[in-house]
């Protein structure tokens, strides 16, 4: 990472169960999902709808964080959610998370790069979807995974720090 450049994935999610985050997300989005994005949360409400989530769904989350709306959205729609974050302590939040809320048949996590190639089956997922990952992530980078039906979702903002 430059000099210039701070990380605060890792240390948000290594640091996740601490108050003052968890007060930051409320004060940000008027709930707690783990957000560390700039999806809205009517935003966060649409993405089961557009992906057309039914209770036999299997989804992948890439970018998942903490794995707070991974666990619910497979709570409010019943699907299986695999997530895939390459921040190590995010996948640890994520599977205490899981594990907390005895959600381990349905929803689980793993540590990856999803620039690259994915360790799963062609045609695992009814759909995939992906907010503000910092890394390029294209539907046909991972069309394998998606079932012929499937959905893919991204949600992406850039912020420019300077003009030049």
């Amino acid at each position: 990472m430059p000099d210039n450049e701070v990380d605060l994935y890792h240390s948000s999610y290594g640091n996740y169960e601490l108050d003052v985050y968890r007060r930051v997300r409320l004060a940000t989005y008027g709930e707690d999902l783990g957000q560390t994005s700039w999806v809205t949360n009517d935003e966060s409400r649409e993405i089961p709808l557009l992906l057309q989530l039914t209770p036999e769904s299997s989804v992948l989350e890439i970018g998942c964080g903490s794995g707070r709306y991974a666990l619910h959205v497979a709570d409010a729609v019943g699907c299986r959610v695999l997530g895939m974050d390459v921040v190590a302590p995010a996948i640890d939040t994520a599977n205490q998370l899981s594990r907390a809320r005895n959600m381990g048949s349905r929803v689980s996590f793993q540590q990856g790069d999803v620039s690259r190639q994915l360790p799963f089956a062609e045609q695992a997922f009814e759909a995939v979807f992906a907010n503000d990952v910092r890394r390029r992530v294209g539907r046909s980078q991972h069309a394998a995974h998606l079932r012929a039906s499937g959905t893919f979702a991204a949600h992406q903002v850039a912020v420019r720090t300077s003009l030049r």
